[in-house]
């Protein structure tokens, strides 16, 4: 939805979405729960959040976040859905970016959204996922995964650091 303002066009996105007509997919229940449960066993001490995973249609997510986004407002973690989490490579990256989104909402809204704070903190969620075997972290650096070059180095590079961690506390 688009309103003008001082004779501009300013495009409104509400909930994440371009327009609020257009009917949001079916939810992923069963991969919903599944994801869920792996969540628990990283951070079991989160204040309470949602996890939706859902098939998403073009304008159902904000630009630039393709996979998945943190919604504060309501403490929600909006993942797409993905074709078939049976695949170690498709369910690592689906953990990978709920890590990173729950980090987001765990880190909350900042200037630096991907700054050193919130690297280190997305990284140990990453690395106690590792030793939780939820996620694999040298199968991620295998393949392409979401972010930067960059990004992903130094946030891979953090994770290897800590998963030859012995005093990383792991939930189980």
């Amino acid at each position: 939805m688009n309103i003008r303002y001082e004779g501009r066009e300013l495009q409104v996105v509400f909930e994440g979405r371009t327009n609020r007509s257009r009917p949001r997919s079916v939810r992923n229940e069963p991969l919903q729960t599944r994801l869920k449960q792996a969540l628990e066993r990283v951070a079991p001490n989160v204040e309470a959040y949602e996890v939706v995973v859902s098939a998403w249609l073009p304008g159902d997510h904000p630009p630039g976040h393709q996979g998945g986004y943190c919604q504060y407002s309501n403490r929600t973690l909006h993942l797409e859905d993905v074709d078939d989490p049976k695949d170690a490579i498709v369910w690592n990256r689906l953990i990978e970016t709920a890590l990173h989104e729950l980090a987001h909402l765990i880190h909350g809204p900042s200037n630096d959204p991907h700054g050193h704070t919130w690297i280190h903190l997305c990284a140990r969620l990453l690395a106690i996922a590792h030793q939780n075997q939820v996620y694999n972290y040298q199968l991620a650096q295998q393949h392409d995964m979401a972010g930067s070059d960059a990004y992903r180095s130094h946030l891979m590079e953090q994770v290897e650091t800590l998963v030859s961690d012995t005093s990383l506390p792991i939930h189980h």
